[in-house]
Parts: C-alpha cells; structure tokens; sequence
C-alpha cells in the first residue's frame, strides 16, 4: 500500500468552508459564458452529497485537461467554478504529492529549517500548504501563478494558515508581476476561520503570458523554492525558465514535482540535469548524481505514490465508490550548498515491496548508482520489521530509528548493493536483454499506473 497522506485539519476546515461559501454564493452553478471554458453553461442540480453536477463536468474537464500533458495557452483554472472544482477533486491529491516529496526532503536534509518559501504556479496553494505542514519553521510564503481566480482561493484558504501570504498574478519566471495582490499580514494570535469570500476573477479579466525564456537574474531571497504540477503546462524552453527561476532565487533548496507518468518522469530527468549541471547537489529521490538506472530499462520510469482518502463530494464529483485513491508522482529536491545542509543518502524504495510470511523483496535504487534486489529474512528481525512498513517511494538505508520497538537499538547494518550485514540476498537488476537468472522480475508497469486518478 503506498503511504498514505491525509489534509492537516486546518486545510480540511478551509477547504470546507471554502466550497460551502461557493455553493450558496452560486459559484458551482455560474453559467457565465468564457471563450476559454466551453462547459461553464452547463446545468447545475445539487447530487445527495452537496456536489452539482456542473462541479462534476467541471472536474472531468480539468482532469482530461490535466491527462493531455501538453502546453496550456491560457489559464487551466479560468474562473471561479472552475477553482472550486479544482478544490474539490485536484487539491488534495496535488498537496499529497508535495507533501510526500517535501516530507522525504525535510528527512534526507533535517538541518533544513525554512522561513520562506516561494511556490510558481502555484494555483490554489496546494504546496505551500505541504510546505507549512512539512516544516514548522515556515513563516512566509509567495505565490505567482497566472490564474486569477485559482490565487484567489489560495489566499482565502491559507488565511487559516497563519503564514504571511504574498500572490502575484503574473509571468512566473520574472521576477516583476503583471499583477500583485499581497496578502494582508497575518498576527500570529489571528483566528485561522477563513474570511468571508471575495470576488475573483473571470474570463474577462486579464490573465498573465506564459512565461519566455531566459529568466532575468534574481537575488537569493527566499530559503525554499518550488514548484508542483506546472511543468506539464509549458514548453521546454519556459520550463527552463521557471527551472532557472528557482534556482535563483532559492538560498537554501529547490523542489519540484510532477504526475507520476512516463512523460512526468522525463520532466523531471531533463530537471535532475540541469540542476547537477548548475552544481547543486542532489537530495531526493536520486541517492546518487550517476545516470538514473531506471532509464535504462524499457517503458519503466520512476514514480512513487501516495494514498489520500476521499471526501463524499470528492467520490461524487468524480464518479468514483473507494473511498481513498492513489496518486502518482515524480519528484527531484536539490540543495544549494551541502555544506551548510549535510544531505544524508540512502537508497530508495522503487516498487511496492513484496511481502512473504518469510522474507520481504525490496527493489532499490542505492547510493552506488545500481539498481538492485534485497530480500530480507525473517531471520533478522530488526531489518524485518522495517521492510514490512516501509513504503514505494520511501528510502531504505540504515533500518529506520523511527520503526523500531521501544527500547530496541536500530540494526547498524549499512543495506547497501553489497548486502553486508544483512540477512538475506542481494542481486543487482541488469536491462532487459541481460536479467540474471536469480534476479527478481521488476513489477511491470501496468496502465493504471501510467496516468493519474481521473
């Protein structure tokens, strides 16, 4: 099962206070008509959960918007019933994936401590709120996203934050917005109910260029830069751009994160290049600066998940009966200087581990560059333990602190291709055309995992 993520409560709260202010002001059910959302007429009836249906259109619009994976040439989040729909089916699955990458960068990097953060299209505010729930440490945040009515939201719900909240509407990779709305400052002594709602934007208002390359030098003023579920939307050469943007801004470390598909995995290879060719150091999920392993085999790339559960208007608005599901991901952290934040790296799990009443297979991606198989005995059981809680995604290295029994010491035995130390096999994963006959089968990819949750 891959690690589960649920909303910190203050998120949950806004979010429902949010879509409630939505739906009795009307928003669900606008029929304004906008060149940019052709299914913004359609009608509306309220569904047993408090979801309408135009929510539901809505929502599959975004999501088969989303699935395309090419350059966006105008706002995805056009008005206001779009971003409620957003709210409703697309922001708690993008803050699961933000907050399980940041999550593994806070523990590779546990010196990292920010008090600023700078999130690029940032639309509702998903990552920054993974962010202020990741490190405590955090007391700003600014938002640039080219969306109106999606930066709206996200100043209304991070209200609940206590963060001090600054949005620009505007070209993400200039430091200069076409637009600015600063949030008001935040005491730290300030209800967190979110104010009432304002009005947003429309089609008619102006909305932002993408951004064009290169991006202007920036001074270095904010601790953490990100990045979530953008790059899709643009070109190579704007993706560069807002690549060249944190970078240079970020002091401290850069996060980005995209769908876990094929395509999102090649992003985030070109992204990995750029940043080791800029010489920043690599700390999630490459427990290595070599060439990715995983590369070299035949349609496999790596991804990780996370398990969010799902709300009743959620199920409804997106036609689904589980009450949870599960969102792909592709991610890259870097730090600036290793030096002042030490990066501790330990291989990473790349599958679901296989679980038996003797032994635990974990397939790994370790720090020497190989991509390898461990078994781990029942015979040891420290090691034991944790391969059974360990999740997709998460790093193997030293058996974790975190999961041993009280009053147990962790094992010192270091899990690396070598298998020292640890009872059981290892074997090293070879391309296709050259698999050693001991070696495990790598789980193959199946199509579900190839795209998102609609």
């Amino acid at each position: 099962m891959p690690a589960s993520i649920a909303l910190p409560r203050a998120l949950a709260v806004a979010l429902d206070e949010a879509l409630s202010q939505a739906s009795r002001g009307g928003a669900r059910g606008s029929t304004t008509p906008t060149s940019t959302t052709p299914t913004s007429t359609t009608p509306t009836s309220t569904t047993p959960g408090g979801t309408t249906t135009g929510t539901a259109a809505r929502a599959q619009r975004l999501s088969r918007r989303y699935l395309a994976d090419h350059p966006a040439d105008a706002p995805i989040i056009a008005d206001a019933p779009d971003a409620a729909a957003y709210l409703t089916t697309r922001m708690p699955a993008t803050y699961a994936a933000a907050r399980f990458a940041l999550g593994e960068l806070a523990a590779a990097v546990p010196s990292l401590e920010p008090v600023s953060l700078l999130d690029v299209g940032a639309g509702t505010g998903a990552a920054t709120w993974a962010a202020w729930d990741t490190w405590p440490s955090l007391e700003r945040a600014e938002l640039r996203d080219y969306s109106a009515p999606a930066l709206a939201a996200a100043e209304r719900l991070l209200r609940a934050s206590g963060l001090a909240v600054e949005t620009h509407l505007g070209d993400a990779a200039r430091p200069t917005p076409t637009h600015a709305a600063p949030a008001p400052e935040r005491r730290p002594d300030e209800s967190a109910t979110p104010g009432p709602a304002t009005p947003t934007s429309t089609a008619s208002e102006p909305t932002a260029p993408r951004p064009a390359p290169p991006a202007p030098a920036l001074d270095v003023d904010v601790d953490v830069a990100l990045t979530a579920y953008v790059l899709s939307e643009l070109t190579e050469a704007q993706r560069a751009a807002v690549v060249a943007t944190l970078t240079a801004r970020a002091r401290d470390a850069v996060v980005i994160v995209e769908p876990g598909t094929p395509a999102g995995y090649r992003r985030i290879l070109a992204v990995r290049d750029a940043l080791l060719a800029a010489g920043w150091t690599l700390a999630g999920p490459c427990p290595h600066a070599l060439a990715c392993p995983v590369a070299s085999r035949e349609s496999d790339w790596c991804h990780a998940a996370v398990r969010l559960p799902r709300t009743r208007e959620h199920r409804v608005a997106k036609g689904g009966e589980l009450s949870y599901e599960d969102e792909k991901l592709a991610w890259v952290a870097a730090v600036r200087d290793p030096a002042r934040h030490p990066v501790r790296h330990d291989a990473r799990v790349l599958r679901h581990p296989a679980t038996h009443p003797g032994h635990v297979r974990l397939e790994l991606c370790t720090p020497s560059g190989e991509r390898v198989e461990r078994t781990v005995s029942k015979r040891d059981k420290a090691a034991f333990r944790a391969a059974r809680k360990v999740e997709w995604g998460e790093t193997w290295g030293e058996t974790p602190a975190a999961v041993q029994p009280d009053g147990e010491q962790p094992t010192t035995a270091a899990l690396t291709s070598t298998g020292q130390g640890v009872v059981g096999t290892t074997t090293a994963v070879q391309p296709d055309d050259a698999q050693p006959a001991t070696a495990h089968p790598a789980t193959a990819p199946t199509a579900s995992s190839q795209v998102p949750p609609a």
